[in-house]
């Protein structure tokens, strides 16, 4: 994995049960071997502008990363005063967004906050492989989608998850 890089892929929507509906598909290609190691989240953003993510902790559901990754991005693309629940502990999220964080600027990570307005969801996910030949299907019941590398590598991000779990079991 050392010479690969994450991709991010933002999905938006009109409502949560469109970004769940997608985010389901996204579990049965794992399922079915189609892709290897990813994460996601359903980031739901209120009327009033604050944040609510759902994430699924079960790493067989995520490849292995189990909610970490997704949350650490989207730690990166909110500031935390508007986060309300879902989100990683702030050591890990600081440690791993510290890698996903790699080839980004504030202001492209402030553009993708500002892709999800008020009122809307999306689905955020995170892959070691490329999913560009199932966006269409990925993203069927988003009103738009976009594609980002990210710029850090798999091998660190494993290697932060894995950090994060040694502490945690200790």
């Amino acid at each position: 994995m050392a010479d690969q890089i994450l991709t991010m892929y933002l999905g938006i929507y009109a409502d949560e049960a469109g970004a769940q509906t997608d985010y389901e598909l996204l579990k049965g290609l794992h399922k079915a071997e189609e892709i290897g190691t990813y994460d996601a989240a359903v980031v739901i953003r209120g009327a009033d502008g604050k944040v609510k993510v759902h994430r699924h902790d079960k790493s067989e559901e995520h490849g292995i990363w189990g909610g970490l990754v997704a949350g650490g991005m989207v730690g990166l693309i909110f500031p935390p005063s508007i986060i309300v629940t879902g989100i990683v502990g702030a050591a890990a999220g600081g440690l791993i967004g510290h890698h996903l964080r790699k080839g980004m600027t504030h202001s492209q990570l402030d553009q993708l906050g500002d892709e999800i307005e008020p009122g809307q969801c999306a689905l955020v996910i995170i892959s070691v492989d490329p999913l560009d030949r199932f966006l269409s299907a990925l993203f069927e019941h988003a009103e738009r989608h976009l594609t980002r590398e990210i710029g850090a590598v798999p091998d660190d991000v494993h290697a932060a998850v894995e950090a994060h779990a040694d502490g945690a079991e200790s």
